[in-house]
């Protein structure tokens, strides 16, 4: 009897433990919030917007040749670092709309963006020849769904998320734990 009741009070202990724990990852975004606040300190651009367009572009590389690139537009939702107010803003990023195996954005593990869709993008510094992409690659894009922001289809950075701790437990699901929209804003806010 005594047995029992200590058992089934442990057992509450380590329930609360659970719930305490999943709280606090949830409000700080655990390791992908670490990453995230390191992201937005160093992205030029950080915010929340829908696709417009994605319009394929050829960039001239010095000394000659060319490397196929698209320009996106975005409407601006909601500024979070680099723009001051909601409007458009528009970023030429290595590789074809579509990506593709032999692409050089998808072998570099950039995402693609699809028009119509919204995204929270952390965009790097333009390089002198007017590329940017998002930091750390395609870990610096997330697609937004219903108030949760959700890592983009695809093999970039899933690795460095899985030894995070961070990965989603359905291995069908590449897109990682989700993350609050409030909780993003406070992570980038915090990190500025």
């Amino acid at each position: 009897m005594r047995f029992r009741r200590r058992l089934r009070e442990l057992a509450g202990w380590l329930l609360l433990a659970a719930i305490a724990r999943g709280a606090m990852a949830q409000t700080s975004g655990g390791a992908d919030g670490a990453m995230l606040a390191q992201f937005a300190r160093g992205a030029e651009r950080v915010f929340r917007g829908r696709c417009l367009s994605a319009e394929p572009v050829t960039v001239a590389l010095p000394g000659g040749g060319a490397v196929e690139a698209t320009r996106y537009v975005f409407t601006v939702a909601e500024p979070l670092k680099g723009l001051t107010r909601a409007g458009r803003t528009a970023f030429v990023q290595v590789g074809r709309p579509g990506g593709g195996e032999d692409d050089l954005g998808y072998r570099v593990g950039l995402p693609t963006y699809e028009p119509g869709a919204e995204y929270v993008l952390f965009l790097l510094p333009e390089s002198k020849r007017g590329l940017t992409s998002p930091a750390g690659a395609g870990e610096g894009a997330l697609r937004v769904e219903g108030g949760r922001s959700y890592w983009l289809h695809g093999g970039h950075g899933l690795t460095a998320r899985a030894l995070a701790g961070a990965a989603s437990r359905n291995a069908d699901d590449k897109r990682g734990l989700p993350i609050d929209l409030d909780v993003l804003r406070g992570i980038v806010r915090g990190a500025l």
